[in-house]
């Protein structure tokens, strides 16, 4: 399916809401002037760099919006990388080494091919290996691990991948020849001499939430510099947030508005009402980016259905986690309930974390079809992302997992009480057909215990009408006995003529 992921923005549409700044946004990507500094600073000089922030900062963004043009200048090669940590068929560390050879391509950079089976750390160790531009300009390559967290969520389904991915991690960043390949060269008493040991022309950088720092930093004795060159990213500053809002459309957004979206934004994140008390100074005011583009963004699809030129007062409603949940109410309106299971169940883990989905099996295992993942990537609830052949779904933030997983609970919840209320009328239906079943039991066996004693009541007059019967059958046998023996009497009398004669 032919769906774009990034979000066009342009001058009429200065904010992408909940999808990051990418590179082609630079001149809109404003407030972090500071930050984006100190990560070309950091990043220049160490051969590793490590940006942690909690969710909902804008890291994604401050590198591809802030950094890479910055880098670029200075050429160095960003290639971002997103890991498919559940891959199971290569070493994840493969992966990084795709994404060096697509970005090569992509920018018509001259480079000699890695030789077939050669390591991406034996690869970027050749003693001749150099890039260079289109321009005739030396260049090094600089690679983006973004949302670096996923090694700990989702790459928990698949440990032995993520074990070898640290140790090939560990060899790069702390520059040490892999224990694989310095066997092989041990074994073929082959000499180093094509590979330039002591140079590292690479860099890396590591991007991920700040909650998975306890677990990246468990990964310090194999790694010893791992934190050592390190940008903790914070809230926007209030100055900061009226520069995101006001400098990026100043033609859209008046001085006064910018401050008053400010000031609600950081109400609404502080405890959801935009009723709470403000510190007077706007510098004062926490803020966090992916909320407060998210409300400009709101206002400007309001702004634009309204037709009108700017920014006015009557824009500016709602609260912190109630534009979120509108948000996630207003992407999903029209779709039928198996869209809204599939996004609350198979694109957020039982813990909460953001959870990709392959493309082929959204379509023939959930029964998404590409007119409803067209209309959720349109409307930046979801955004598919091209990796190594395949193409996977994922929520375009984190800041939407929260409310992606109450829904889940509140549908489960209504799924639990319809079953209790199925279970409960199951329950009813059954007592009902038990007591229907007794009484017409219970009245079967009264009648047959009636027709029984009926029964016997008839069979006891049988008995009664033939006992009589056989009594006045014997009766009459009794006269008829009598008569003859009276008859047998007469005859055997003497015959007297003199007594017949008288």
């Amino acid at each position: 399916m032919n769906v774009t992921s990034h979000v066009s923005i342009d001058a009429d549409n200065p904010w992408p809401g909940l999808a990051s700044f990418d590179e082609a946004a630079e001149r809109f990507f404003n407030g972090r002037r500071a930050e984006i500094s100190e990560m070309r600073r950091l990043v220049v000089h160490a051969p590793l760099t490590v940006l942690f922030g909690a969710s909902g900062l804008g890291k994604t963004s401050l590198l591809h919006a802030g950094l890479f043009p910055l880098l670029r200048k200075e050429h160095f090669v960003p290639v971002s990388v997103r890991l498919d940590v559940r891959d199971t068929t290569v070493p994840l560390v493969d992966q990084i080494a795709l994404a060096l050879q697509a970005e090569c391509r992509a920018r018509a950079i001259d480079v000699a091919p890695a030789g077939p089976g050669e390591s991406l750390w034996a690869y970027l160790h050749r003693t001749d290996l150099e890039f260079w531009s289109a321009q005739n300009q030396l260049l090094t390559p600089v690679f983006v691990l973004d949302q670096f967290e996923e090694v700990f969520t989702l790459g928990a389904e698949n440990p032995s991948a993520i074990a070898r991915l640290r140790v090939d991690l560990a060899d790069l960043i702390e520059n040490r020849m892999p224990t694989a390949l310095a066997g092989a060269l041990a074994e073929s008493d082959r000499p180093t001499d094509h590979l330039s040991l002591d140079r590292q022309r690479y860099k890396l950088v590591l991007s991920f939430r700040e909650d998975f720092l306890p677990a990246v930093e468990g990964w310090k004795r194999d790694i010893p510099s791992l934190l050592r060159n390190r940008l903790r990213l914070l809230p926007m500053s209030g100055e900061q947030a009226f520069e995101a809002v006001h400098t990026t459309a100043p033609h859209l957004v008046s001085e006064p508005l910018a401050r008053d979206i400010v000031r609600f934004v950081s109400a609404a994140q502080a405890d959801g009402t935009s009723g709470a008390e403000q510190p007077d100074a706007l510098r004062d005011l926490p803020v966090e980016p992916a909320l407060l583009s998210l409300v400009c963004h709101g206002l400007n699809e309001k702004r634009k259905a309204q037709r009108k030129d700017a920014f006015d007062a009557a824009l500016l409603s709602g609260t912190g986690q109630a534009v979120i949940a509108d948000y996630y109410e207003e992407a999903v309106r029209g779709f039928p309930r198996q869209v809204r299971r599939f996004i609350e169940e198979e694109l957020i883990t039982g813990r909460g974390f953001r959870k990709p989905c392959d493309l082929d099996d959204a379509r023939s295992i959930h029964g998404v079809t590409d007119s409803q993942l067209r209309t959720l990537v349109d409307r930046r609830l979801l955004r598919i992302e091209p990796q190594r052949g395949t193409e996977r779904i994922e929520l375009t933030h984190d800041l939407l997992t929260g409310v992606v997983r109450e829904h889940r609970e509140k549908e489960r919840g209504r799924r639990q009480r319809l079953r209790l209320a199925i279970f409960g009328v199951a329950c009813a239906v059954l007592v009902g057909l038990v007591i229907m079943f007794g009484w017409l039991y219970l009245d079967a066996k009264a009648q047959r215990q009636l027709a029984s004693r009926e029964a016997r009541a008839a069979d006891i007059a049988r008995q009664e009408a033939e006992a009589q019967r056989q009594a006045a059958e014997a009766q009459r046998q009794g006269a008829e006995t009598q008569k003859k023996r009276a008859e047998d009497a007469l005859v055997a009398l003497p015959y007297d003529d003199d007594l017949v004669a008288a």
